[in-house]
């Protein structure tokens, strides 16, 4: 997931390569980040924005 944040999350992809069914997938990433896989996709998105935004000349807009 970190390595494709520019792509959307498909959570079907991602059960394929754990091996897991989506709602096995699901279950195990929340109970180990404790967040739902699309809310650790949102946080990681934003963390790069502002890592962005504080490295770089660029603006929000």
């Amino acid at each position: 997931m970190q390595e494709n944040l520019d792509q959307p999350l498909v959570l079907d992809d991602l059960d394929r390569a754990g091996g897991f069914s989506p709602f096995h997938f699901h279950r195990i990433i929340q109970a180990f980040l404790g967040e739902t896989p699309a809310d650790y996709c949102q946080r990681l998105r934003m963390k790069k924005a502002v890592d962005l935004l504080q490295s770089s000349s660029r603006t929000i807009t």
